[in-house]
């Protein structure tokens, strides 16, 4: 069995919601090249507020 090294990819969508922010990265392709391994990919968006400067909402999926 071969062992799949875990990858760690941040991309910083400037989408103002975490959803807006989720669909921005499959809308550009991020994870393309890793998906293309058979490796697996699990998008993670994190909004913050520029008000409390503080974690708001978040949303992830399995691709």
């Amino acid at each position: 069995m071969k062992k799949v090294q875990p990858h760690h990819k941040m991309a910083l969508p400037t989408s103002p919601t975490s959803r807006g922010a989720l669909a921005q990265l499959g809308e550009k392709g991020y994870a393309d090249r890793y998906r293309a391994r058979g490796e697996p990919i699990h998008p993670v968006a994190v909004e913050f507020s520029r008000a409390t400067r503080n974690v708001v909402a978040f949303a992830a999926e399995r691709a």
